[in-house]
């Protein structure tokens, strides 16, 4: 909270007068500290020195650090409010008073119950406003666990969320209020006076105060007290001290040097390192001089106990524990005292939630060798024990000693509170199971799998249950596992109860619970489980945990959110497209499966083209680019009436890509026969990509590739009748052409049928023909230039293009013929991306059948935005080929207006 001060100008400026006056230091030398510096300074304060900061202090950082657990409360109350910041506060009414019941009992169990009590006391402070009268009587009533009843206020209320920071801080105090008390300055029990007036100083001439020695006099001070009694060794600390202050090199191998006066000198450094926030300093340090870490960590010194916090600390954080196990010793820990036992006891606990059974062994057995000692401390609290000792037997579960664990566990259950009595029992019953650990109780990977997962609690289950009855709030371990195993058993609304009291207790510590460990586990199936009661009121709870079990990255089963997915969908649609859509934004590809399976992905156009660039990607195999473009085509499909626009070309885009794609793939078993299956389906969903006539094409290519000559030759046939009953420039060249495939399968027999039908349609189509441009008498051939673009036309019409282009040339011989023979080929998009750049110079476009339909018209498409002629050839022979380019020679040459110049 204290870093969030700096984040808020006026606000941060009102916490450096504050800071400055509380260390007596001027505000530029807090300017020139460090955020971090500026942060753990501002933290230790005893007070601040006005309301007005502390409220200011509240607000922003509620509004920036914990905007959704403002804002969240603020909506279920439905008080009006920007992000968080209500406007017109006092001409606001009050909620009834159930519904803030309702709001803050939704609050405890959803978020950690630290963040919720805070809130709930600022909120306190505000119940001068009508908005807010009830709430002290509504917290009361809704809350049972003492830690988060209301505090009687001292203080008049201070507005927070009602829209008047801004005023408040619009003048900066020009004169806080004096605290007459010094700061305690963190100084080894040992240090007399003139110790403290020493470090005293050093700090204020770092610091610039204003008056304080320059740094060169205070060099000279500290050596002139060590040169009074070189035996005095901790006069040594005060060089270590200042050099590191100064940012000096250290000189450890001074020549007075012993053991004692280097272990004191290194001491005053490492303290220096910590003022200064440089941890990595203290281990470098020690890295590079091993006996000076012997050294320090030498009982009886005087040194040892004063940094043994810092260098644990240090080598903590940088996870090197094995050193910080070897550098602490029994004697050490005991005389520092109970908060380096406390720290000691918490690292241990985290390297056990991290598998690292070892690295915690080595130093709980430090702690336990302590405890002796430590039990002379008054401070020390009453369940230090009880927890070192269930932190031993974790350590034995997860070396699979479940007996020793047993031992260690079943005597702390007379002498612990009643909430570590609930944890020890689920423990116990967890042992019983033959789980290591809480976080084993973790759903499968695979649905299948959840009978065996819920008989797995069946051993332990009267432990478990004793652990739900033990009361005082410690009931969160015992009703996590039956909640799981009930939602495993699929109970899911018996399970309800036992996984909201879980999700409440661990919420209140998540570093201890999440990482996807038992907190998001019980998230992620009391989400599922409350979804699944198709219960409208509760969607927003459940909405609420899918949430944050997705956003914590951690990787859940995708059955699970399938089944939340599903049903959230089923009892709000709205809500279902949203999450689905939050889904791809957190998990990313993770999430396509999930939503494919839910057939939601087709409300993600990102994730759509994501499947697409998937089935695109040839490194990948054919089963999945199969899979990936099949969904891509089915939900473009499906989309293709609610869309609109834009989106409805996106998805007939998508849609015929993905069929590209499956065409690609089907020349080999099992994907001929899968496409054969699709094509066959007069209703499928490839009739958003290609229409009926190029779907039989396909239908018969893919039987002709089988052996199937019979049925390719029928779906050529049912080709052939229905090109011929579309009226257009294309019909008979692609009857022709369809003729001659037909033959080529089944010989003259095959198409006698159908030959009198191709003739009847020539001649009606010849008599309507557009083709008697000729060239006029007064015109030079030589006056026609440019390029003819032919696109079409597979390896046989390839085989004539010489000729061809001969023919023309001798004739038009400033004509320039380029050929694109497309084929039958799928990639229609990348092979019009090849001919950008022939048609923006072609003067005419040949047109020829064995052109993809999508191909077709996006051609015809450019050549109409460009006012580029094109015209169709209706044949396969060389006659019909020179014909077309003929007329189109002609047709550009009328349109750029040579005719009318020529004559």
């Amino acid at each position: 909270m204290a870093e969030a001060a700096w984040e808020h100008p006026k606000i941060g400026k009102m916490a450096t007068a504050a800071l400055a006056q509380h260390d007596r230091v001027r505000r530029q030398t807090v300017d020139r500290w460090s955020v971090e510096k500026r942060a753990d300074r501002f933290a230790r304060m005893r007070r601040l020195p006005n309301a007005q900061l502390a409220a200011a202090l509240l607000t922003h950082y509620h509004l920036a650090r914990r905007e959704r657990l403002v804002v969240s409360f603020l909506d279920f109350l439905k008080i009006p409010n920007q992000r968080g910041l209500i406007e017109n506060i006092e001409e606001l009414e009050a909620p009834a008073r159930s519904r803030m019941v309702a709001a803050i009992r939704r609050m405890v169990a959803t978020f950690p119950k630290s963040h919720v009590k805070l809130f709930l006391d600022v909120i306190s402070c505000q119940s001068a406003f009508d908005v807010f009268r009830e709430f002290d009587l509504a917290r009361q009533e809704s809350l049972v666990d003492e830690a988060l009843e209301p505090k009687k206020r001292t203080q008049a209320p201070t507005d927070t969320f009602a829209g008047q920071l801004a005023s408040e801080l619009a003048d900066e105090p020009t004169e806080p209020q004096r605290d007459r008390t010094s700061p305690q300055e963190e100084t080894p029990p040992t240090f007399t006076t003139l110790d403290q007036v020493l470090m005293r100083t050093v700090v204020a001439a770092v610091a610039e105060v204003h008056g304080a020695l320059q740094p060169e006099k205070v060099d000279d001070l500290v050596e002139e007290v060590i040169q009074l009694n070189l035996e005095r060794h901790q006069s040594y600390f005060h060089r270590g001290f200042m050099t590191v202050l100064l940012g000096r090199e250290l000189a450890l191998d001074f020549p007075e040097a012993s053991e004692p006066r280097r272990g004191w000198y290194a001491c005053g450094a490492i303290l220096g390192y910590r003022r200064r926030g440089n941890l990595d300093a203290v281990v470098e340090l020690l890295g590079q001089r091993p006996e000076l870490l012997r050294e320090l960590s030498r009982p009886g010194t005087g040194y040892a106990e004063e940094i043994v916090s810092v260098v644990f600390d240090a080598f903590r954080r940088k996870g090197r524990f094995a050193e910080a196990a070897r550098f602490l010793s029994p004697n050490v820990v005991a005389r520092a005292g109970v908060d380096l036992a406390r720290s000691v006891l918490e690292a241990a606990s985290g390297l056990i939630r991290e598998r690292r059974e070892a690295d915690a062994r080595k130093l709980l057995d430090v702690l336990l060798a302590a405890l002796p000692t430590l039990r002379e401390d008054p401070d020390l609290p009453d369940d230090f024990e009880v927890l070192l000792q269930r932190r031993r037997a974790h350590c034995a579960r997860l070396r699979g000693d479940f007996e020793g664990a047993r031992k260690l566990l079943e005597p702390q259950l007379d002498v612990s509170d009643p909430g570590v009595r609930s944890d020890i029992l689920a423990d116990l019953g967890l042992i019983e199971c033959g789980l290591r650990s809480l976080a084993d109780v973790r759903l499968p990977p695979d649905e299948q799998m959840l009978g065996d997962f819920a008989a797995q609690f069946e051993r332990g289950w009267t432990l478990f249950q004793r652990s739900s009855r033990v009361a005082a709030g410690g009931r969160n371990h015992g009703d996590f596992c039956i909640g799981m195993a009930l939602f495993a058993k699929g109970e899911g609304e018996e399970s309800i109860s036992y996984l909201e009291r879980a999700v409440a207790g661990m919420s209140a510590d998540p570093d201890r619970y999440g990482r996807f460990g038992p907190l998001d586990s019980a998230r992620l199936a009391l989400a599922t489980a409350l979804a699944e009661t198709a219960d409208l009121a509760r969607v927003p709870y459940a909405q609420d945990l899918l949430v944050q079990a997705v956003e914590s990255k951690a990787k859940a089963p995708q059955y699970m959110l399938r089944r939340a997915l599903m049903a959230l969908e089923l009892t709000d649609p709205d809500v279902g497209v949203e999450i689905a859509d939050g889904f791809y934004r957190a998990l990313g590809t993770r999430a396509l499966p999930v939503l494919a399976e839910t057939r939601l992905v087709r409300h993600v156009p990102d994730a759509l083209d994501e499947l697409l660039a998937t089935a695109n990607r040839g490194t990948l195999t054919k089963r999945r680019r199969w899979d990936a473009a099949w969904t891509v085509l089915q939900e473009s499909h499906a989309m293709r009436e609610a869309a609109s626009g834009d989106d409805a070309a996106s998805s007939k885009e998508r849609a015929t890509e993905a069929l590209d794609v499956l065409v690609e793939l089907a020349d080999e078993a099992p994907f001929i026969d899968e496409m054969i299956e699709l094509l066959a389906d007069e209703r499928g969903p490839w009739r958003t990509a290609t229409d009926a006539l190029d779907a039989r094409i396909v239908q018969a290519t893919l039987y002709e590739s089988k052996g199937q000559f019979a049925n390719a030759a029928t779906e050529l046939s049912r080709a052939f009748h229905a090109t011929l009953d579309v009226d257009d420039e294309w019909a008979l060249g692609k009857a022709e052409a369809l003729l001659d495939d037909i033959r080529a399968l089944g010989g003259d027999e095959a198409v006698a049928s159908l030959e009198p039908r191709y003739r009847q349609y020539k001649e009606v189509f010849e008599r309507r023909s557009q083709s008697g441009l000729v060239v006029p008498p007064t015109v030079d051939p030589e006056e026609f230039y440019g390029l003819v673009l032919v696109v079409g036309g597979n390896e046989t019409q390839q085989a004539q293009d010489e000729a061809i282009a001969a023919a023309i040339k001798e004739q038009w011989p400033n004509v320039t013929l380029i050929f694109e023979r497309t084929g039958w080929a799928s990639s229609w998009g990348d092979q019009l991306k090849n001919m950008e750049g022939e048609l923006a110079r072609a003067r005419v476009v040949i047109l020829m059948r064995y052109v993809r339909t999508m191909l077709g018209k996006h051609i015809r498409k450019r050549c109409s935005e460009n006012d580029i002629p094109w015209v169709a050839c209706t044949g396969s022979g060389r006659a019909s080929m020179l014909r077309a380019i003929e007329q189109g020679i002609l047709l550009a040459w009328r349109q750029s207006g040579v005719a009318a110049a020529g004559q």
